[in-house]
């Protein structure tokens, strides 16, 4: 028996199911080791060095790559021409105003969680977030992050997807959504970019930690496209996220 607290830290996904029922008025939780149906010779099933790098050293500093993938972001915005925002992004059914607008959600959802603010569930709707000036609004929100980081608690609890999760865990997703949306506005106007090589290792990371179905959920990523033999290894991730890396596109 543990706190309820500490197993929420602990073990977000198996407890938080558990304390949706009447167990969520416990203030302790009964944690019990469920055996495999293997035989005894078998030798115990370890995580992989892949896992753990996912799941763990690439959420150590959350708050620098953050800063990083918010300033790759705006650099992306920048760049795109007059002529394009109304232009059909990479992604279907969204133009690149569009996908602008969805991914200055996630920028907004990524400082009101260092900020400890009230944050919305669901994806950014694109409707809600376009405006005038996207550079100018990013640029703010860049502001606002570099001056929350400082006093930012990155094991304090806020809400997720997975429920009641440490700062540093609830970050993952939101900063990894910046960098890859940054390699889409470029993709979109016809550039490859590298994605630095801490924001790549949390895409990886968090995509290699999720169970396939998860990935290709209605709403989430589509079917895995080819990638080259000499693919980069950005351009190996967003292939297998869906997008296509074919230079002749």
């Amino acid at each position: 028996m543990i706190p309820r607290a500490e197993a929420m830290r602990a073990y977000p996904r198996l407890v938080r199911p558990f304390l949706a029922g009447a167990a969520g008025q416990n203030k302790f939780v009964w944690l019990h080791r469920a055996e495999s149906p293997r035989s005894q010779s078998d030798p115990p099933k370890l995580p992989s060095g892949k896992e753990i790098q996912g799941m763990d050293n690439t959420t150590s500093g959350i708050g620098v790559m953050a800063a990083e993938a918010l300033d790759l972001l705006i650099d992306a915005v920048d760049r795109i021409s007059p002529d394009s925002w109304d232009r059909p992004s990479n992604l279907e059914g969204w133009s690149l105003r569009e996908l602008v607008g969805h991914v200055t959600g996630s920028a907004a959802k990524v400082v009101t969680l260092v900020e400890d603010g009230e944050i919305w569930g669901g994806p950014s709707q694109p409707s809600e977030w376009i405006c005038d000036n996207p550079a100018a609004r990013l640029r703010e929100l860049a502001t606002r992050l570099r001056d929350a980081l400082p006093g930012a608690e990155f094991d304090g609890m806020r809400t997720s997807p997975e429920g009641e999760v440490a700062l540093h865990r609830a970050l993952a997703y939101p900063v990894s959504d910046l960098a890859m949306h940054a390699w889409d506005i470029h993709r979109s106007q016809g550039r490859m970019i590298e994605l630095p090589e801490d924001l790549l290792a949390l895409g990886r990371g968090l995509v290699e930690s999720a169970p396939e179905q998860m990935l290709r959920r209605p709403g989430g990523f589509g079917p895995a496209q080819a990638a080259p033999a000499d693919a980069t290894p950005t351009a190996r991730l967003m292939a297998f996220l869906g997008r296509s890396v074919d230079v002749g596109t």
